[in-house]
């Protein structure tokens, strides 16, 4: 927020800007465009037919930031494990300087697609700030990346239960 160095009263323009930041967009458009498409869309054969597929891929989005012992021994370990075989992993970095890319390099299952950002999003510096939108844009590259009929989530330092991807 810029406040001269002869004014340190907030603005009415900073006020403006810290309410956006804290409260997020406003989705109210969104939600009331998805309530009134969803009941169409769900009648359509083609979204009618993910549900009856006998085996439809399954996208797992795994974000992650220099900790690669969570991500390969926790979450990696669970996902590998599942019953269900069909699946796209996709794991993304958010600009990880540890270990993580030599780590992921040792995974050998084709069904895992890596990738790190060569930058670190300029995330705010307010920690609470931060922590609402950090992870945001490896999460968004890895809905790009996801072909599945079904997408899940699991963050580097979850485990999923052996059967989260089973119908």
């Amino acid at each position: 927020l810029f406040r001269s160095k002869f004014n340190s009263k907030k603005t009415k323009t900073d006020k403006i800007i810290e309410e956006t930041i804290l409260q997020g967009p406003d989705l109210a458009p969104l939600v009331n465009r998805m309530k009134n498409e969803y009941p169409i869309i769900s009648k359509i054969d083609q979204y009618k037919e993910i549900f009856t597929k006998q085996n439809p891929l399954v996208s797992i989005i795994v974000t992650t930031y220099n900790n690669s012992n969570l991500l390969i021994n926790i979450a990696l370990k669970s996902i590998l494990n599942q019953n269900y075989k069909n699946l796209q992993i996709i794991v993304i970095a958010d600009h990880s300087t540890d270990d993580t890319d030599i780590q992921m390099a040792k995974i050998k299952d084709t069904r895992v697609i890596y990738q790190n950002l060569s930058k670190r999003p300029n995330y705010p510096i307010n920690t609470r700030q931060r922590w609402t939108v950090a992870g945001a844009v490896p999460h968004n590259l890895g809905l790009e990346l996801a072909t599945g009929d079904f997408i899940t989530y699991c963050d580097h330092d979850d485990s999923f239960t052996i059967d989260r991807t089973d119908k």
